[in-house]
């Protein structure tokens, strides 16, 4: 190997391992915010829950209070379970977009991999090529004395 060459390797290698560390970088970087997110809406979901339940009481409590009739009873106890229709329905989207995050996710992963391994073989192959073109240089120089 000549001395250039091996610059040149040190200067490849280097980059790579720059390039590595910064896919480490945005891997870390995605996960944190994917947490993040996931936690706000886990306490908005469960905030809302609890309000809910919390509403619920108060319409039981208040009519057992009044003592109303049974159509106004039924009608509330309707409304209740329409709410809690709409909480489950929201908690599935909720898990539905999780899981499309998730497979996104792992189209960035598999992206940046792609991009990664096709520049280190460019990267190869530029160097293999580089060093057969510096050998014979080499040897035409050196046949011809």
């Amino acid at each position: 190997m000549t001395p250039g060459t091996e610059q040149e390797d040190k200067q490849i290698q280097n980059y790579i391992g720059l390039k590595l560390q910064e896919k480490d970088a945005l891997t870390k970087n995605i996960d944190i915010e994917f947490n993040r997110d996931k936690q706000k809406l886990d306490n908005i979901v469960k905030e809302k829950v609890d309000a809910i339940n919390a509403h619920m009481k108060d319409i039981k409590k208040y009519s057992n209070k009044l003592n109303s009739g049974p159509d106004q009873i039924a009608n509330q106890e309707n409304i209740m379970l329409e709410k809690n229709n709409i909480i489950t329905t929201r908690l599935l989207m909720l898990e539905n977009t999780r899981r499309q995050n998730a497979y996104k996710k792992k189209l960035v992963y598999i992206t940046i991999t792609i991009i990664i391994t096709v520049l280190i073989i460019m990267i190869s192959a530029y160097v293999y090529s580089n060093k057969k073109y510096i050998v014979k240089n080499f040897n035409k120089n050196n046949s011809g004395k």
